[in-house]
């Protein structure tokens, strides 16, 4: 388990640079991993003063820029959070990787304050030479890992917890191979706008716009981990999946699965209007639909897996999932939706929990998806009189990218890596104090 874990919120970077003083004596002998989240008034130079704290006093940190944590709450808009957690180096090494993955454009989402001659980015490899039948087909051969990671001995890895470009199917299937090991990654925040990098990653004195950047700890400190869809509606009762090929569902429970969506919508639409949850108008497209593969946990079902529906046609029946899979027959699912409207609230929780007398039993490493919010149309709302939050034992990152989770992670014994983007879903790592 960590040695130190905390997550910082503040209105400004000198006060979290006060409370990191604290654990500034203890970054050199040990691992860290921070990410560090700026708000849209954050000037250059106090970015810069944090990220120098992190890095200049390890040569084996690990970290990224990451967005602001999920709240209700205006007022936290306008802070800076900073999340670090401090490894033993006997348990933790750090690695870089540059596997290829499926590039796509990325937007950001303000200021800039990139130095050019900081650039410390490295290229990626030439990609010529990649089978990507291998990777899609986890045929992904060990020699793909990074150097860092043991190949002969995989029991001696038991958690990789990384931070990645918006490409990470060519390490997530790497890392695949490791079998049992738990595997997650926060995909980092977009930062065109803020140092001029697509995404900034940090190992060590070292930036990257690219790659990826972890640790993997020993087996010995193996974590629980958990899984979570705040806000989610049931639209069905469990199903089974029936035909499915590539990405597309054929058929649930013998039935065509696009008219048993559009017979979900209407029946939730007619029991909303009557209890008036929703305006009778409401404008049900905007929300989003996912089919959740379930587990069976006793005697009940448990969401463990979400796929975001992104077509039907209720005529050939089909649905067509956002992912380069579909739930293989005879897997029970359930058709979910999430309310356009619905806004995530991670931070409470945390907040709620920080208040009680009561010190934490466990330490826990939280990864979550954060709304997609261009912060340049948002007005900023300044709090002179807003307090430094200290959230102890927790590190919290989040990404409007969202996270990469493999599945064995949950215990299921799937086999393929999976990315959540459902703004609120939540990853743990959990471990015993």
């Amino acid at each position: 388990m960590a040695l130190h874990m905390s997550t910082i919120i503040s209105r400004t970077a000198s006060d979290i640079l006060s409370q990191l003083s604290y654990i500034r004596p203890a970054l050199s002998s040990h691992i860290p991993l921070f990410s560090i989240s700026v708000s849209p008034n954050t000037k250059a130079d106090e970015l810069s003063a944090l990220v120098s704290h992190l890095t200049s006093q390890s040569s084996h940190g690990i970290g990224c820029l990451s967005a602001s944590i999920p709240s209700t709450d205006p007022t936290w808009q306008e802070s800076i959070a900073c999340s670090v957690a401090l490894f033993d180096k006997s348990m933790a090494t750090p690695f870089r990787s540059t596997i290829p993955g499926i590039n796509t454009p990325q937007v950001g989402r303000w200021h800039s304050f990139r130095k050019r001659s900081e650039d410390a980015d490295d290229e990626l490899g030439d990609t010529a030479n990649i089978n990507w039948d291998d990777i899609w087909s986890r045929k992904l051969g060990r020699g793909f890992l990074p150097p860092e990671i043991p190949t002969q001995d995989h029991e001696a890895v038991g958690t990789i917890v990384y931070f990645s470009d918006g490409a990470p199917e060519g390490l997530s299937n790497a890392l695949h191979t490791l079998g049992s090991a738990t595997k997650v990654g926060l995909i980092a925040s977009s930062t065109p706008f803020v140092t001029g990098r697509p995404f900034t990653l940090f190992h060590g004195t070292s930036i990257y716009s690219s790659g990826a950047v972890g640790l993997y700890l020993a087996s010995s400190a193996r974590p629980r981990s958990y899984v979570e869809f705040p806000g989610l509606q049931k639209l069905t009762e469990p199903l089974t999946v029936t035909s499915s090929k590539g990405n597309l569902v054929h058929s649930l429970d013998n039935t065509n699965p696009s008219r048993l969506l559009l017979s979900a919508i209407e029946k939730s639409g007619s029991a909303s209007r009557r209890v008036t949850v929703r305006a009778p108008d409401a404008n049900m497209k905007d929300d989003q639909y996912y089919l959740a593969a379930l587990r069976r946990v006793g005697e009940q079902y448990e969401l463990h897996q979400l796929f975001t529906i992104m077509s039907g046609d209720p005529s050939r029946g089909t649905l067509a999932l956002g992912s380069d899979t579909a739930p293989s027959e005879g897997t029970p699912v359930q058709i979910y939706r999430l309310p356009a409207e619905f806004s995530p609230d991670t931070l409470a929780r945390y907040l709620v929990d920080s208040k009680t007398s009561a010190p934490r039993k466990t330490c826990n490493v939280i990864f979550t998806v954060s709304p997609d919010v261009d912060h340049r149309s948002v007005p900023v709302v300044i709090n002179e009189s807003m307090e430094t939050i200290v959230l102890d034992d927790v590190f919290i990152a989040a990404s409007e990218n969202g996270f990469v989770v493999d599945d064995r992670v949950l215990g299921d014994g799937g086999d393929r890596p999976w990315r959540c983007t459902i703004r609120g879903g939540l990853f743990g790592l959990e471990w015993d104090r």
